[in-house]
């Protein structure tokens, strides 16, 4: 496994403030990591309002922001 096979995944709660979740893991590992939180129940809650998903090079890979609508790709 490349580094380049790595993601770290981020989210930010209703203050703004970043939270790592899954730092440099695997595509199954961090795929989880996004659908735990976009889907379970901090984000239902509104605990989870943006979550990041980055490659190894830093480079972010996608964006979501939970909305008053439903979760958006906003990157």
């Amino acid at each position: 496994m490349t580094t380049s096979e790595l993601f770290s995944v981020y989210w930010y709660d209703p203050d703004g403030t970043q939270h790592r979740d899954q730092y440099l893991k695997t595509l199954p590992e961090s795929k989880e990591a996004f659908d735990r939180l976009v889907g379970g129940p901090a984000a239902q809650m509104g605990i989870v309002k943006r979550v990041l998903v980055t490659d190894a090079l830093d480079c972010l890979v996608c964006e979501m922001t939970n909305t008053e609508t439903g979760w958006e790709q906003t990157a």
